[in-house]
């Protein structure tokens, strides 16, 4: 996996190449099947967090994640966009992740909640992490960004792909054997839908898919990352101390081959994209 680099800016972090020197984020993007099902799992490897004290109860994290909702209606699909307090698309979900116990490590593990509107369009509430499927864990260690002991957030998150939202994602079976995509003949990554038991995941695309029940406008111009997160404390005080400061700003989708693909526009383009928090 190849990662993008940010530099925490005034106010929100700012993409820069890889091996830059003020690099104090990275971010890695992967799909992969595990014991959870189909999942996109997000590392936020982050060198400037070397204190490894945690505050208890104190929310140390905050990641965006693009949700959608999976309805059916006899034979139809469709997908809802999970949005957070002002709409979409200026605000998606919020993960918010605390620690259990204060002191070193988080020994006693993660309290993890989600944040938006689950039930119905507007009306904001909260759900554990756990109940959609999502997973979060913290380590401390060395990584090829850096080799002092720092802090690595995992996330995994349900995907969300079926051949009725997605077809891409799915193609023909010409020879009988090998699934392709239409138009491009490559392998395609999925051979039956992908829905998690709480019907709620990360699409592959990376905007929301048009149908005639969702028509997409002529021109849509993007305001929001969709993947975001920010961390409070710092080197020298505990996790969940002090101010958050932004450390990821990007955009991920999944090829039709299952290929992730992270990015993140540079100025002066960036500076008309925000963060839903």
């Amino acid at each position: 996996m190849t990662p993008l680099a940010f530099t925490t800016g005034k106010g929100q972090a700012v993409p820069v190449p890889l091996g830059t020197s003020n690099a104090t984020n990275y971010f890695y993007a992967v799909a992969t099947p595990n014991q959870n099902g189909e999942t996109l799992t997000l590392f936020f490897d982050s060198p400037v967090q070397t204190n490894s004290n945690f505050q208890k109860g104190q929310v140390f994290a905050k990641v965006s994640l693009p949700l959608a909702l999976l309805s059916k209606s006899g034979a139809v699909s469709t997908e809802r966009p999970i949005c957070g307090a002002t709409g979409c698309p200026a605000s998606v979900a919020t993960l918010q992740i605390s620690c259990n116990s204060g002191g070193p490590g988080c020994v006693n593990g993660l309290v993890d909640n989600v944040i938006s509107d689950f039930s119905s369009p507007g009306t904001i509430g909260t759900m554990s992490a756990g109940d959609l499927g999502i997973h979060s864990s913290v380590s401390f260690g060395a990584s090829p960004n850096s080799v002092s002991s720092h802090l690595i957030l995992k996330v995994e998150v349900p995907l969300l792909v079926t051949a009725a939202t997605d077809p891409a994602y799915f193609g023909v079976v010409p020879s009988g054997v090998v699934p392709v995509n239409k138009l491009s003949g490559l392998p395609t990554a999925f051979t039956s839908d992908v829905v998690p038991g709480s019907k709620i995941g990360i699409t592959p695309q990376a905007a929301p898919t048009c149908t005639g029940n969702n028509p997409c406008p002529a021109i849509q111009p993007t305001t929001t990352y969709p993947f975001c997160a920010s961390f409070a404390g710092g080197v020298s005080g505990p996790l969940g101390s002090g101010q958050f400061h932004s450390a990821v700003v990007t955009f991920a989708s999944v090829g039709t081959d299952a290929t992730t693909y992270v990015s993140s526009p540079v100025p002066p383009l960036a500076s008309t994209l925000q963060c839903p928090f």
